[in-house]
C-alpha cells in the first residue's frame, strides 16, 4: 500500500492526466489509482472530491456531457475537459 494514499496525492494524479488527456473522467482517475496502487478503500474517499477540487482550481472544467462508467454502467459521470492538455 502507498504511504502518500491521500486528496493530495490524488489531486497530482488528476493534474498529470489533464495534461495528458483534452477529456477526461472520474474513471480515468480512478483507473490511474489502481494502477498506482491504491487501497480500493481510499479509491472512493478520494475520487469525487479530487475532480471538484480540480474543478474548482481551474484545472478542469466541466463539460454538458455524461459519460457511462466503465466501473459501474448504470452511472453517468461527468465528462471534464481539461484546461492544461498539452495536446
Amino acid at each position: 500500500m502507498k504511504q502518500k494514499q491521500n486528496g493530495y496525492a490524488a489531486q497530482a494524479i488528476v493534474e498529470k492526466i489533464a495534461k495528458q488527456k483534452a477529456f477526461l473522467s472520474a474513471d480515468d482517475l480512478y483507473a490511474a489509482l489502481v494502477s498506482d496502487g491504491w487501497d480500493q478503500f481510499e479509491l472512493y474517499k478520494v475520487v469525487g472530491p479530487a475532480m471538484r477540487i480540480a474543478g474548482a482550481s481551474g484545472m478542469i472544467e466541466k463539460t454538458s456531457q455524461f459519460v457511462r462508467s466503465s466501473r459501474n454502467h448504470s452511472q453517468l459521470q461527468i465528462l471534464w475537459r481539461s484546461k492544461t492538455c498539452n495536446k
